[in-house]
């Protein structure tokens, strides 16, 4: 058996199978001269070459010009994303879907009431249209649905996610090929899960949507970001794609749902089917329509299966097929088989845990395997076996299977104990112990300090009291992080460097100058006690106009935070933290070394002064550090100083890996489990590449499956 990679089940339309790969293309193209401006070239066109030049608009309003980079980021993330899911190629399954007898919305009625225009192109949808259909009606729905509120439901498995996925892709290259007139019209999707959002608190859903605007597409930062983020929400200009509802606390659902009635731009909410039906008894999305996906077809099955195998398939896949076939055509009565193999879960498992060598049709052997409910398990069980199974001719996997069942059991555990899908690298600092924490960030803090004030300041007046006053200076922030929200459980978050821009250094001056020459009042002090106090004042505050000056640099430096226009994904946010720390703290020592130096030389004899006055030096270097600590905190940056993310979390990781013996280089593998289609990435987090993995690997420990095994084939006498 071969580790093949797993996948969520690949949908698509017949619509999508006779062309959709130039369509992708040309909205690809649409999409990227936007980005561009102008493009000169040539268009093939039936054959023949066609020259034209596309001449660059006038500038677009900023709101306009944000939306338009806002579409771009949003394509290349969910493009990225369904390519490495196997969404688009090859030969995907279909979507079918029909309207939701469950009892999760009101009436139809309450959906035709006129609070959105249709989409340009579109019709209003009706209360009795369409009641079943596939993806590009899916489409016309979102985009002529009267009420904006689109209810996509299904049992575990079923597909939502990648229906959404499929669907906010439709609904952008729909909004690429429109006129600017009509793009004006057309939201701009984005998808988000619901993690985070407790609406009871007096959050409004587009304060939480902008918020999270604001901290996914780096357009959207700052003040005036989140500003110009409320604004577009407010004009119905993006629109949400939610995911997560089941996800979220039983407790919080109803509140949800009471809210996103007052959303002012159009939803689509995904959520199982159970869950739904439970939210909604207490108060159902107002003006919602639901659609549920259908169980997958045994023809469409067995195509599927066939795709990735030679013609004829070998003799185990050619016995399932035809068993599939069978009961499409009724022939034969419904079985345990095909019907385990009604969500594009239970197939694309099916498809990467069994080789097309191996013996297949086994699960064909009711003894075996007398239900649904028992294939599911057994593949499940199987997934991370198969992933991580030697196979001839290709390298040996990193971790054995023993480790990646460990390691995976323990992230499914802590995610579902905390309502959640998504695994931020940062969180996991959270997960340690209050007090380890605390102690933890307070070393770390005090030696970074020791190695910007300590050997800086040292270099100019002498080693000894460098570190002293490193050490003293590093006590402050240590004070202030014992009170900070990242110590009660908040986590702290990536930076990364940015090249240092006019608009950045501007925004930042305020703040340098004003700390700096804060700072240099106070050094003043100190210098005071030594040459007397106009001089120590004059000098502290030269050298702390210059610090300040040098603070703008250092803060624009790493002011702006993870993501370009396209998101990073996990393991480049790690990497952007981690060099971060290691630029900006030899940078700042060279600094402070350079300041003290300056500050050596306006004042004559301060090193041998401060040496013998240290009992009243120290407690102004104490003050000091307070006051620029809080003066920082309260500019939204102590939480999330460069690379203390990365730090933090590596001595995390040093303690779980002592304690439950999971890697040390958690995030290494986190991207091989990733190579190997066992998890996922959107944006900066990892995800479990399906929801009933993490629940089954979330359950009580058990023993490691062995791998499948070559054996008698049962598939011939099944079919008796």
């Amino acid at each position: 058996m071969s580790a093949r990679r797993l996948c969520e089940g690949a949908v698509t339309t017949e619509r999508e199978r006779s062309g959709s790969e130039q369509r992708r293309a040309d909205s690809a193209a649409t999409v990227d001269n936007e980005v561009h401006g102008s493009v000169t070239g040539a268009v093939v066109q039936a054959g023949s070459i066609h020259h034209v030049s596309v001449v660059a608009p006038a500038p677009a309003p900023p709101s306009d010009e944000k939306l338009r980079l806002l579409a771009t980021a949003s394509w290349n993330q969910w493009t990225a994303a369904a390519n490495e899911r196997r969404l688009l190629h090859p030969a995907p399954l279909p979507i079918r879907w029909r309207r939701s007898t469950a009892p999760v919305a009101g009436p139809e009625s309450a959906a035709t009431y006129p609070r959105f225009d249709p989409l340009p192109g579109l019709t209003a949808v009706g209360s009795g249209e369409p009641r079943a259909g596939a993806q590009d009606a899916l489409h016309r729905i979102y985009g002529g649905l009267p009420s904006g509120r689109l209810l996509l439901i299904g049992k575990p498995g079923s597909g939502k996610s990648t229906a959404a996925i499929l669907l906010l892709l439709d609904a952008l290259r729909y909004r690429a090929q429109a006129t600017p007139d009509e793009q004006a019209r057309i939201p701009v999707p984005v998808l988000f899960t619901l993690h985070g959002w407790h609406p009871g608190r007096g959050e409004s859903v587009t304060d939480w949507m902008a918020g999270k605007l604001a901290e996914t597409y780096p357009m959207f930062r700052g003040r005036a970001g989140r500003h110009a983020a409320t604004g577009l929400l407010a004009a119905g200009r993006v629109a949400g794609f939610l995911d997560g509802l089941d996800e979220i606390p039983e407790s919080v659902r109803p509140g949800v749902l009471e809210a996103l009635a007052d959303a002012p731009f159009r939803l689509v909410l995904l959520t199982r089917t159970a869950e739904a039906v439970a939210a909604a008894g207490h108060r159902p999305l107002a003006g919602a329509v639901a659609v549920e996906l259908r169980p997958v077809h045994p023809t469409d099955a067995a195509t599927y299966l066939r795709q990735p195998l030679v013609h004829p398939p070998p003799a185990p896949w050619q016995t399932i097929c035809d068993h599939l076939a069978g009961v499409a055509e009724h022939r034969r009565p419904a079985s345990a088989l095909s019907e385990a193999l009604t969500t594009p879960l239970a197939l694309s498992l099916l498809r990467d845990v069994y080789d097309p060598a191996d013996p297949v049709d086994e699960l064909l052997d009711t003894a075996r395997f007398p239900t649904a409910a028992a294939i599911a398990t057994h593949l499940l069980d199987h997934a991370i076996t198969a992933a991580y199974t030697p196979r001839p001719g290709h390298p040996t996997p990193r971790y054995s299977v023993t480790t990646a069942h460990r390691t995976l059991r323990y992230l499914a555990t802590r995610l579902t104990e905390q309502h959640t899908s998504d695994l931020a690298w940062w969180h996991i600092p959270t997960w340690t112990p209050h007090r380890s924490r605390l102690i933890t960030s307070a070393v770390a803090t005090v030696f970074t300090n020791e190695l910007i004030f300590g050997l800086g300041i040292g270099l100019a007046v002498g080693l000894e009291l460098g570190l002293a006053i490193g050490f003293v200076f590093g006590l402050a922030p240590v004070f202030v992080a014992s009170t900070a929200k990242h110590a009660r459980g908040v986590p702290v978050m990536p930076r990364r460097i940015a090249p240092l821009t006019y608009r950045s250094a501007s925004q930042n001056l305020v703040f340098g100058l004003a700390s700096g020459l804060s700072g240099g009042l106070l050094a003043g002090l100190s210098a005071g006690l030594v040459s007397g106090l106009s001089a120590g004042l004059a000098a502290g505050l030269s050298v702390g106009l210059a610090a300040g000056l040098a603070g703008v640099a250092l803060r624009g430096l790493v002011s702006h935070t993870e993501l370009e226009e396209s998101p990073l994904g996990p393991a480049n946010v790690w990497r952007h933290d981690r060099n971060a720390g290691l630029v900006f703290v030899p940078v700042l020592a060279l600094v402070v070394g350079l300041l003290a130096a300056l500050t050596v030389r306006l004042v004559p004899g301060l090193a041998s002064g401060l040496t013998s006055k240290l009992s009243v030096v120290l407690p102004v270097v104490l003050l000091v550090g307070l006051g620029t600590t809080l003066m920082v905190k309260r500019a939204g940056t102590a939480a999330s100083a460069p690379g203390s993310a990365a730090i933090d979390t590596a001595a995390a990781l040093v303690q779980l890996a002592i304690r439950h013996k999971i890697p040390l280089r958690l995030i290494a593998f986190l991207e091989d489990a990733r190579s190997r289609n066992l998890l996922r990435t959107v944006g900066p987090v990892y995800q479990f590449r399906h929801a009933t993995l993490q629940d089954r690997l979330a359950q009580p420990t058990r023993e490691v499956p062995s791998r499948i095994q070559a054996g008698p084939s049962p598939g011939e006498n099944a079919l008796r």
